[in-house]
């Protein structure tokens, strides 16, 4: 009877093993699925670091807009890569915008006011001033919250979408 278990346990084990050693990320599906002008960097088989504007992916080879005067000068040539050259390729997630950042910092200023004067509010004996504490709390939660949002730096995110077995 426990040698059935060990036996079942072992095949369960071989199949999940076998589900992980293949790597999703090897698919080229979903590279073919990207959109076209989504930021990519491509590490080519050879050590050299692509990053570029994806125009097609096919089934033998990417079609890339790279820019050839790095900090936005404008000039963008074609690039063409054989897909057996491609070891890595991830797509690129652009951070949040200083306004948006901003905007969102306020939120949560705001949120911590209302909070704190709800809590505040509550434990007062008299309810003659209600929402004053949260007010005044608001008055200076979201411009701090504000400035912080501004000054905080927002970072690009990088997905793996293909390695090549």
């Amino acid at each position: 009877m426990i040698s059935r278990w060990w036996l079942l346990l072992f095949v369960l084990l071989s199949i999940a093993s076998s589900a992980q050693g293949r790597s999703v990320d090897s698919d080229w599906r979903k590279v073919q699925k990207l959109k076209r002008d989504t930021l990519i960097i491509v590490k080519l088989r050879s050590g050299e670091w692509l990053r570029a504007n994806l125009v097609k992916a096919d089934d033998t080879q990417l079609r890339l807009e790279q820019e050839v005067q790095p900090d936005d000068q404008g000039l963008l040539t074609l690039r063409e890569v054989q897909r057996s050259d491609v070891q890595l390729l991830y797509r690129v997630s652009l951070p949040l915008s200083r306004s948006t950042r901003q905007i969102i910092g306020g939120v949560v200023g705001l949120g911590i006011a209302l909070a704190i004067g709800a809590i505040a509010d509550s434990q007062s004996k008299s309810h003659e001033d209600d929402g004053l504490v949260a007010f005044g709390l608001g008055l200076i939660a979201v411009p701090v919250g504000i400035a912080v949002g501004g000054n905080t730096t927002g970072h690009e995110k990088h997905k793996l979408i293909y390695e090549a077995p």
